[in-house]
């Protein structure tokens, strides 16, 4: 048998409770605990890549909004950067 270097096989240790959860829903998927538990690290890493893209959007949102605000409100372009070195001193993500 050729051993594939690309595969790693992990262990892990879940609580009673747990492993007969995941068990279950591996039943009812009709698949197995591994397909489970792999289908949720996928899951995971999908979930971290839609809250980055979301964080991505707040931020563009954020300066879009603040760049309206200060054209409604009319400050120079001065006073603009003075207010966004206020917003960084206040721990605004810029």
């Amino acid at each position: 048998m050729i051993k594939d270097s690309s595969i790693k096989s992990v262990t892990t240790r879940f609580s009673l409770k747990d492993y007969l959860e995941i068990q279950r829903e591996a039943e009812k998927r009709g698949s197995n605990l591994a397909e489970v538990i792999r289908n949720s690290w996928e899951t995971y890493q999908t979930n971290e890549q839609i809250k980055q893209q979301l964080a991505n959007i707040e931020l563009r949102q954020r300066k879009v909004m603040f760049e309206m605000i200060c054209a409604v409100v009319g400050i120079s372009s001065k006073e603009r950067d003075e207010v966004v070195e206020q917003l960084k001193l206040k721990g605004v993500t810029w």
